[in-house]
């Protein structure tokens, strides 16, 4: 049951991001956006989400705690990329070591006093908020870059929108055989078939992982006009 919430949780929760942290990792460097502008634009779908999470927190005890846990950690890792653009990888992991060893610990307290279902999602939704504290402190002690463009949340919406299509299909396209599987078969069956899906999981992730870590850098490449990043990924990615 907690997987089966937890993967509709995180595809209802890609609303709240449609592609603002992938483009984030681009135009931040290039400096075609500020990161003012797409914090704003961030937050602006983030209280449509996080409003409808709540309004239906009566049916959903469970789903809507989940839903907050990951647009919450959504802005966590927004909040790292946006460290990553001004090339501080090392805060970056500071941030994302954070997100996953507050919710860890939280979890495991909730586990060991025996709460419900509810009071373990809960613990998850609160989790991310010492990491989003810490990204917005480590931001807060660096200057602006000067001469960033600023356009207005339409643009920038407009700007991520692929990304945005791209993302919900990708969540989509590992999940859906579990989704069926859940309302077709039983907690056994779903559950080894999520243990399994976990580790694909983690094999997608490497590849990922990497592209992501290399987009300022190939960013800053290509506004030099060549380099030896795009090279340097792409054989990094071939023996991956």
């Amino acid at each position: 049951l907690f997987g089966r919430l937890s993967v509709i949780a995180v595809v209802l929760a890609e609303a709240a991001d449609l592609g603002l942290q992938g483009t984030a990792s681009r135009a931040l460097v290039a400096g075609t956006i500020s990161l003012r502008g797409m914090a704003r634009a961030k937050l602006l779908i983030t209280a449509c989400v996080v409003g409808l999470a709540l309004s239906f927190l009566p049916v959903a005890p469970v789903l809507s705690p989940l839903v907050l846990f990951f647009v919450l950690a959504g802005w966590s890792e927004f909040l790292g990329v946006a460290l990553r653009a001004r090339g501080d990888r090392g805060q970056e992991s500071a941030v994302i070591f954070c997100l996953r060893l507050v919710g860890l610990v939280l979890v495991g307290a909730a586990l060991l006093r025996g709460t419900s279902l509810a009071g373990v999602a809960w613990a998850h939704a609160v989790s991310p908020q010492p990491a989003i504290l810490l990204g917005f402190a480590l931001l807060g002690r660096k200057p602006a870059p000067a001469g960033v463009g600023d356009p207005p949340v339409g643009a920038i919406l407009r700007e991520s929108t692929p990304l945005a299509v791209n993302g919900g299909l990708a969540l989509l396209s590992l999940r859906v055989e579990f989704l069926v599987l859940s309302f077709l078969r039983g907690g056994r069956e779903t559950g080894l078939f999520l243990a399994g899906l976990r580790v694909v999981e983690f094999l997608n992730l490497v590849p990922s992982a990497v592209a992501a870590g290399a987009m300022p850098a190939l960013t800053r490449e290509a506004l030099r006009g060549g380099g030896p990043v795009r090279a340097r990924t792409a054989a990094t990615l071939a023996r991956t």
